[in-house]
């Protein structure tokens, strides 16, 4: 174990009590607080009966478009995070009644998803849902274009519990001392000053004005849902002190004293202040207004989800890292001498300037698909701009002195005015194309063409196969952008050391679906990441509410060994149920470099592998629901012995698995029961994580390399729902790979 050795009485006794608890930082679940104080390692777990180490859950997403048009579809897109960033899990089409349903898995942990609504015009809307088992949104004709009135996340905490002090209705000055906790309630008075001392915190839930807030090092401020608060004078003596906001009205007057710079700060909610700068790192979701000049400066990141207005000017300087998602305004000029990473929205009153003041200090801009930077003049002088379906649109003039340009779409109204150097033949210089309005957008660019060449009710800019009838919109899992991992110990119905790295498998999902949303098409890229074993061992899956017949054809299979009997169409012979084999041996595809393990120990170098690509047509469009990810059922079958299947916990075998190890050495499977796949203390031989899984390197137990697995484990999924990925205090990365 990784931290405490304990004799096997104490353990016992741990498990049983779980009195003590373990000194480490919180994760992102509350709930999960009182985690055990000592690791118990993974063989010795005793988890509930009903536990299936899923680490995802099920939403039921409805759409309903309550002002739908007759005759008119709108596409609906769901998405893991803001549009923009790409992580795009489902998309299909309203039916006649204005309506789209579908059902998606996301990680456990996640608060939130995105629904967006591209109207026919190909303006669209997207609403931020809370991630309930009943996801739902309705869009109407009285919504308008601003991500800040979506639904933010909430605080998770009050003024309530844990206070050290509160003070209700105040009207003299308040100080909280050193490493205290003050809530503060009811209305403010008109003369009250606020002073925080060192790594103290104040939690906000009050209306009211502060004439000074004195902020000393290490303090928070909490300001809470429906606090209304105004500062007419912020101190903080280049303090560094951190900032969270979830109060749509929030005054900081920072006209006199110090600009109000926090080191952190995460925005929900509404923020007005005329000076506003970076400390370390501000991420906003809401709408920050800065009524004045804004500058990063160097060693800084910004992130904007939401929209970030100012109406002087911005400054984006050397050395900093700024990422827009969503919305920028800017009233004067905007100079760029960073790095900006733009996924959005830029809309600058006067200049956009791309330039540095020491040329040893690189700068660039990057144009992520679907970006627009709408400027009245731009003024290229140093560093480089790049960008795939990206746009800039000029107004009025146009000067380049050096730098670089290589993007989709550069359009000068008036022609470029003035150039003097610079490299902008990767660029083309066109004020063609199209950029439908949305959320983070509401210019766009362009008119959009409402062409259907395959006249199947969805017009060719949302058809992602405009010229097929039969194929309209693709799905994922876990999203566009990402994949999961499959991770078994092999040496079932043994236990082993649950170092979950004798495969290791990255996989992402791609369904292809018609305009009636339904599946024609199933795409399943995989890569092994890992083999901790000496087995020869082969890998599959079977569509749980599919049969042969529904299958036309599959390609993309590696198959070898001669250990697999297959059908015409190439799904497993002698099954029920639709059964593919991806490979019966991942050797052709490995490039091991020494050892005798691939990946799972660090001295013996790192090898790679290529992809597989399994494809399969269906016989006739199948019904979405057939196919959600829970009917996906991945196993192994170990040593070149067909009948060694090793599957999730309580996921059902193949027709062609051994049975007859079922209740042999540590399986206690129990079919009457629909249990499967699980010791006695229900401990599975397989596990499934929704990302990319930094798996243990060999011979090590899970339980070391990662924190709150075993609190996960005993609390049947309930807690500590993040334990894999990189929260502080998740992992320990010396015994990861």
């Amino acid at each position: 174990m990784n931290r405490i050795k304990i004799t096997g009485l104490l353990c016992a006794t741990l498990v049983l009590i779980a009195s003590c608890k373990r000194d480490a930082p919180q994760t992102d679940n509350p709930s999960s607080a009182n985690a055990s104080a000592v690791t118990i390692e993974a063989k010795d777990l005793v988890v509930p009966a009903n536990f299936n180490f899923s680490s995802e859950k099920t939403l039921n997403v409805s759409v309903k478009v309550a002002d739908a048009k007759a005759g008119e579809r709108y596409v609906i897109k769901v998405y893991g995070d803001v549009p923009t960033t790409g992580k795009l899990i489902s998309t299909g089409a309203t039916n006649a009644n204005g309506e789209y349903a579908n059902t998606i898995q996301i990680p456990a942990w996640e608060e939130f998803i995105y629904i967006e609504k591209i109207n026919p015009d190909g303006s669209s809307q997207f609403e931020k849902v809370k991630a309930n088992q009943f996801a739902a949104a309705v869009f109407n004709g009285s919504q308008t274009n601003s991500p800040y009135i979506i639904t933010k996340k909430s605080s998770g905490t009050d003024c309530n519990t844990g206070c050290s002090v509160t003070y209700n209705n105040p009207t003299s000055d308040i100080t909280v001392a050193a490493g205290l906790t003050a809530c503060i309630t009811g209305t403010i008075g008109s003369n009250v000053k606020l002073t925080l001392g060192s790594n103290s915190k104040v939690k906000i839930c009050a209306s009211g004005t502060f004439k000074e807030a004195i902020i000393s090092s290490g303090a928070e401020f909490y300001i809470l849902e429906n606090a209304t608060v105004r500062i007419n004078k912020f101190t903080n003596g280049y303090s560094y002190f951190n900032v969270y906001n979830w109060s749509d009205s929030v005054v900081i007057d920072s006209t006199t004293g110090y600009s109000f710079a926090p080191n952190l700060m995460d925005n929900y909610g509404k923020i007005y202040t005329p000076r506003f700068g970076v400390g370390t790192r501000v991420r906003n979701y809401g709408k920050l207004v800065v009524t004045g000049d804004f500058s990063i400066g160097a060693y800084s990141t910004m992130q904007n989800d939401g929209f970030f207005k100012v109406t002087g000017n911005m400054e984006i300087g050397t050395l900093s890292d700024f990422f827009n998602n969503c919305r920028i305004e800017v009233g004067v000029n905007l100079t760029q001498q960073g790095y900006f990473y733009h996924n959005g929205y830029v809309k600058v009153g006067e200049t956009f300037i791309h330039t540095t003041p020491n040329t040893e200090w690189p700068n660039g801009t990057a144009l992520y698909s679907g970006s627009l930077i709408s400027t009245k003049n731009f003024l290229l002088g140093y560093g480089g701009i790049g960008g795939n379906n990206s746009f800039i649109k000029v107004s009025n003039t146009t000067t380049i002195t050096g730098g670089s340009m290589n993007l989709s779409t550069f359009c000068d109204i008036n022609g470029i005015e003035t150039k003097t150097g610079g490299d902008i033949s990767g660029a083309i210089l066109s004020c063609s194309g199209y950029l439908s309005t949305s959320t983070c957008n509401p210019e766009g660019f362009g008119s959009q063409s409402t062409t259907d060449t395959d006249n199947d009710g969805i017009v060719n800019a949302y058809d992602e196969y405009p010229n097929d009838a039969t194929r309209a919109f693709n799905s994922f899992y876990p999203n566009a952008s990402t994949t999961a991992t499959v991770a078994f110990e092999d040496l079932w119905p043994a236990k082993a050391d649950y170092d979950f790295n004798d495969l290791a498998l990255a996989f992402n999902i791609q369904q292809v679906l018609n305009a009636n949303n339904e599946v024609v098409e199933y795409k399943v890229k995989m890569r092994v990441k890992a083999i901790g074993g000496s087995y020869v061992n082969g890998f599959g899956f079977q569509l749980d509410e599919l049969v042969p017949s529904d299958i036309a054809s599959i390609t993309g299979q590696v198959l070898t060994q001669n250990l697999i009997t297959r059908n015409a169409n190439n799904t497993e012979a002698g099954q029920s149920k639709a059964v593919i084999i991806c490979y019966d041996s991942p050797e052709p595809t490995l490039n091991r470099v020494g050892g005798s393990m691939f990946n799972t120990v660090k001295t013996n170098g790192t090898g790679s592998s290529d992809s597989i690509r399994i494809n399969i047509v269906f016989s006739t469009p199948q019904a979405a629901s057939k196919l959600t990810f829970t009917k996906f059922n991945p196993f192994i079958f170990t040593n070149k012995r067909r009948g060694y299947e090793i599957h999730m916990a309580n996921y059902r075998p193949t027709d062609l698995a051994n049975t007859n190890l079922f209740g042999t050495f540590d399986d206690r499977t129990n079919p009457i029961n629909n249990e499967f796949y699980k010791t006695t203390n229900g401990m599975p031989w397989a596990i499934l994580i929704p990302e990319n899984f930094v798996y243990p390197i060999e011979k090590t137990p899970i339980t070391s390399g990662y924190n709150f697995f075993d609190d996960w484990a005993i609390s049947g999924g309930s807690g500590y729902t993040n334990w894999y990925n990189n929260s502080p205090g998740n992992r320990n990365t010396n015994v990861l790979y």
